[in-house]
């Protein structure tokens, strides 16, 4: 009812059910996010980019993007997964992202990276977790990395470079009321 009020719109539902981790093998929340990449698609097309958030921390973020992105990839669409969560970097751990493939960590070793377009870091942190999905993380927390100014100066034109070289950008994020990070570039992305 409340969904209505506030006009938000509705791309399927999962049930909240106990789960172990970050995976799954439950059918029926396989088959609800393959409904809601299905919706996505059909509203959006097959070039998408898209921001997953909440209020608070523990409401499944993370699952839900480690879900939807292997979904999108088993669909043939060459995804990449954002792990923008750099102060608890989760999406790294369950897809073990090598300690070299940290962007936050190659962005404070090679200033270069940043000023020469972007192509380089995308090039150096992109880590194939199969054929068609990629991630983009931070294998440690980052508390010393400038996170305003990588959200509000660098992740914009690192998010447009992303959309060029594939079909489909999720973004895991912080909770936003606990952490304010993610504010400064909701409105680069198609679905939030």
């Amino acid at each position: 009812e409340i969904l209505r009020y506030l006009k938000i719109p509705v791309f399927g539902m999962i049930p909240k059910v106990k789960v172990e981790g970050y995976n799954t093998k439950e059918e029926f929340i396989i088959e609800n996010v393959k409904m809601i990449r299905n919706m996505l698609r059909i509203i959006y097309g097959d070039k998408l980019k898209i921001l997953i958030t909440s209020c608070e921390d523990g409401e499944g973020k993370t699952f839900l993007s480690s879900l939807l992105s292997r979904t999108f990839g088993s669909a043939g669409l060459r995804t990449a997964i954002i792990d923008l969560n750099l102060r608890h970097p989760s999406l790294s751990e369950i897809f073990n992202l090598p300690k070299e493939k940290s962007f936050p960590k190659l962005i404070l070793s090679d200033a270069d990276l940043v000023s020469d377009g972007l192509e380089r870091l995308i090039e150096l942190s992109e880590f194939k977790v199969d054929d068609n999905l990629s991630l983009f993380g931070s294998k440690e927390e980052v508390l010393n990395f400038k996170l305003d100014i990588f959200f509000r100066n660098i992740f914009p034109g690192l998010l447009e470079k992303l959309s060029k070289k594939f079909d489909v950008v999720i973004a895991d994020s912080p909770p936003a009321l606990i952490v304010s990070d993610i504010f400064p570039i909701i409105s680069s992305f198609d679905v939030v």
